[in-house]
């Protein structure tokens, strides 16, 4: 039987390596975990609370119960929402809007363009601010052939007008929290449940790749499931009015030409 030769010095080496970049490759694919960051849930218990102004659009009222929602869903550990940030030691606070108490740390959203937002955090305060539309609600039609109405009176909530903060809001919960939208409806929620939320420092600034958000289709804005139509239909404070002309083109070209329709 031949002698096995035994490995040199080299090729041992050349394995602790082999080895040892394949242990890195592996950590380096796993969630990184938060630094001396930011509680919002530890162990089923709140660690924050949700502030944001009475007066605030209606839009950034709905932020507000949609990161309670998703919180909760996640980690079980239900925010207050209050107007004002509470004086309470290891309470974070998330500020949400245009709030007095973002603007004294010098997070202001005047100059952000339409749906723009930004997400700080400093100390122990995270803001999610953005472009925000406080009128009245906007109507108008989808299109001329069905004129249905594009606001839901029961979650105040409307196909148009910019809603920066409630964008705002979704990315947080996707990169912090890990939340997944893939359907309407509670079954298209998908979350990976951990009853410990801590959010790394961030400072994030977005605005939408396309001025203007629109998928051809009919639906119904006074579904309760209305708040999943809003992203791809929404960007503007005031209806496209390209979209009206490009209809009345073609009807006028079914006018002129009925045998080509």
């Amino acid at each position: 039987m031949a002698s096995m030769k035994s490995p040199s010095s080299s090729d041992v080496a050349a394995r602790v390596l082999f080895r040892l970049s394949c242990v890195i490759a592996l950590i380096s694919g796993w969630p990184a975990e938060a630094a001396d960051g930011i509680l919002l849930a530890e162990n089923g218990v709140a660690r924050a609370v949700i502030v944001v102004q009475e007066d605030a659009p209606d839009s950034v009222q709905f932020a507000a119960c949609e990161l309670q929602h998703h919180v909760e869903l996640v980690s079980g550990a239900r925010l207050n929402i209050r107007n004002m940030p509470v004086e309470e030691s290891g309470m974070a606070a998330i500020l949400l809007g245009a709030h007095p108490a973002a603007m004294e740390r010098g997070w202001s959203a005047a100059d952000f363009a339409h749906d723009e937002f930004r997400i700080v955090s400093e100390d122990a305060c995270i803001g999610i601010l953005g472009h925000d539309y406080g009128g009245p609600p906007i109507h108008g039609y989808r299109n001329p052939w069905n004129p249905h109405e594009v606001y839901n009176p029961e979650l105040k909530l409307g196909a148009f007008g910019d809603c920066g903060t409630l964008y705002g809001v979704y990315r947080f919960l996707e990169t912090v929290c890990g939340v997944r939208w893939y359907m309407p409806g509670d079954l298209g929620v998908v979350a990976r449940p951990r009853s410990t939320i801590e959010v790394a420092s961030i400072d994030l600034r977005a605005v939408p790749d396309f001025e203007y958000r629109y998928r051809q289709g009919n639906r119904s804005f006074r579904s309760h499931r209305a708040n999943t139509f809003k992203p791809p239909d929404t960007g503007r404070i005031y209806p496209d009015r390209r979209s009206q002309q490009s209809y009345k083109a073609r009807f006028q070209n079914r006018r002129k030409y009925p045998d080509s329709c």
